[in-house]
């Protein structure tokens, strides 16, 4: 079990990376330019994937081994965390592109082609 002092005091030992292990899959990886990242190692279909859980010392310790707990639960329910996470990201770039705001520039795009350029800077033409 990692305690916090060691994840402070932790360096790469000329390493370009030291893994400092915690149970239940959680590491604390040390880079040799001192920038420390909390990562998660788990198992599903016969992979090994990764999971970033943040910074340290911006992620403590504690809020690590609960993030690591929180996939660890998803994982018991025979959900994949790397799976949900990407289609989460995937539903916000829908949102973002259905927006009002996407389909306003969208429209001026297709017709901006037509108008006189004062109008298409948003001022009307001058005759």
């Amino acid at each position: 079990m990692l305690t916090d002092r060691e994840c402070r005091n932790g360096t790469s030992l000329g390493l370009r990376i030291r893994k400092l292990a915690d149970a239940g899959g959680l590491c604390l990886w040390v880079y040799e330019n001192g920038q420390k990242y909390w990562r998660f190692c788990y198992r599903i279909d016969g992979k090994e994937p990764l999971r970033s859980l943040g910074f340290y010392p911006d992620v403590s310790l504690k809020e690590a081994c609960n993030r690591r707990a929180e996939e660890r639960r998803h994982l018991a329910a025979n959900r994949d965390p790397g799976a949900e996470r990407r289609a989460e990201k995937l539903r916000r770039a829908l949102s973002a592109e259905n927006s009002l705001e996407a389909v306003g520039r969208e429209w001026f795009e297709r017709n901006a082609v037509t108008w006189t350029p004062p109008a298409r800077r948003g001022r009307p033409a001058t005759s």
